[in-house]
């Protein structure tokens, strides 16, 4: 049994570990930093740390999520770096057995290598992310975003 928290973003529906989150919290406005990066919506303040929001449906689909009562920020932890993504909603922690995970495809998905698995349920195909990737987001966006979380860090600390 694997339990992953299970989100929506534009609409999709996504999982990650849930070993890998810090804490959900309610949509909270972040502080406007000035960036290039139209994803970052900016940084809010958590356990005495600047933490980025990442708008996942921007970052992917390039289409900025709806702000609405349901919108959570799903606050996660790698390699002692705080980031946050806003998502339209938290659908739940689920447990989903070994063999509901196919593993990508790597020719096939070559661009998405931020996709760990696919989960196959009744209802619908989960996207699992994988954290460690996405945070290296040269594939998606040319960008490194652990270098980029540091350089919001150091701005907010001066």
């Amino acid at each position: 049994m694997k339990k992953q928290i299970v989100f929506k973003s534009h609409q999709q529906t996504f999982s990650l570990p849930v070993e890998q989150i810090e804490k959900i919290i309610l949509w909270e406005q972040p502080v406007s930093v000035p960036l290039e990066q139209e994803f970052v919506l900016g940084v809010i303040k958590h356990q005495g740390h600047v933490v980025p929001v990442i708008d996942l449906s921007f970052l992917f689909y390039q289409a900025f999520t709806e702000i609405n009562s349901s919108c959570k920020l799903i606050i996660s932890s790698l390699n002692g770096k705080l980031i946050s993504f806003l998502v339209e909603d938290i659908v739940g922690i689920k447990d989903f057995e070994k063999q509901q995970f196919e593993e990508v495809d790597d020719e096939f998905m070559v661009e998405k290598e931020f996709i760990e698995a696919f989960v196959k349920t009744d209802a619908d195909i989960i996207l699992e992310l994988n954290l460690a990737r996405l945070l290296d987001l040269k594939a998606i966006k040319g960008i490194e975003l652990e270098t980029f979380i540091q350089s919001l860090v150091d701005k907010e600390d001066a």
